[in-house]
């Protein structure tokens, strides 16, 4: 089996921008959801295992007891101010209570 095709194992850190492997950055819902990124900022960075394949460089396997996880590649521009990003989740999160309100009306 050529050596770029094998699944291999590395170290990413978590970062406020996102899981960093190899110069990309990666995230997924799990690691949002999960806030990964948010207390990466508070408390530092900070490691975790990943597998990954070198002729799929925009994809991640991260691993614990229980599952597997993909994480997607993504790209950060300097453009994009905190308070622009701030915003995003704010509306983001207000989609989010509005969906649940609906979805509450829906069930009665």
């Amino acid at each position: 089996m050529n050596q770029k095709n094998k699944i291999q194992f590395g170290l990413a850190m978590v970062t406020p921008k996102g899981l960093l492997f190899n110069n990309k950055f990666y995230s997924n819902q799990a690691m949002i959801k999960s806030k990964w990124f948010e207390l990466s900022e508070r408390e530092g960075n900070w490691h975790v295992p990943v597998l990954y394949s070198p002729a799929f460089p925009t994809k991640l396997f991260l691993f614990d007891m229980n599952s597997i996880e993909v994480a997607t590649a993504i790209e950060h521009t300097s453009s994009i101010s905190k308070e622009e990003v701030e915003t995003y989740f704010q509306v983001m999160s207000n989609l989010k209570e509005l969906f649940v309100e609906q979805k509450k009306g829906e069930d009665k």
